[in-house]
């Protein structure tokens, strides 16, 4: 969050939009690296994090 910070302050909003969607690219490129890797679809990597975050998130 620091970091978003201090590029909405130095760039506006122009400056957020790049870092969103290179974050954006960047994971894009790592689920499909992570899902060639381990053999499983696309989706099935999505669904393994989005359980993960579930988890994590009930034992808060």
């Amino acid at each position: 969050m620091d970091t978003a910070d201090e590029i909405l302050a130095e760039h506006g909003t122009d400056g957020l939009r790049v870092l969103v969607m290179t974050l954006a690219a960047w994971a894009t490129a790592q689920i499909g690296h992570v899902s060639e890797l381990s053999g499983r679809t696309h989706e099935a990597v999505l669904d393994a994090m989005e359980l993960a975050c579930l988890e994590a998130g009930a034992e808060e």
